[in-house]
């Protein structure tokens, strides 16, 4: 209850009930993906949109986005595709929802949520 979390860090979690703690720890990552908002700033920047989005994300900015990772907010991968020049991501088959996306470019990753209609 007083661990204070570092974006990217993984921390391990059990769970104790009646005095008799699990043996099994579930690893999860600590992620800042606020709406909207990225981790990247000035002309490395790339912005999402439309948020929300029905099929077709699509990519704003001029740095190369090298790739894409779609994550459920539970931290499933549910896509990572290469991107290449391409500046939209098909989106279509995702359930409706709330997901992170993390953009991969040669100046760093950068977070954002966004939500499929």
């Amino acid at each position: 209850m007083s661990t204070l979390l570092v974006n990217n860090t993984t921390y391990y979690a059990t769970q104790a009930l009646g005095g008799c703690e699990s043996q099994v720890s579930l690893a999860v990552t600590a992620i800042d993906g606020t709406l909207g908002v990225s981790n990247v700033a000035g002309p490395t920047k790339i912005q999402i949109y439309p948020n929300p989005v029905h099929d077709v994300l699509q990519f704003t900015g001029e740095i190369k986005i090298n790739k894409v990772i779609i994550l459920s907010l539970d931290g499933k991968k549910v896509i990572e595709k290469i991107m290449g020049d391409q500046r939209k991501l098909d989106v279509s088959h995702l359930v409706q929802g709330t997901y992170l996306i993390q953009i991969v470019t040669e100046q760093g990753i950068q977070t954002m949520k966004f939500i499929k209609k």
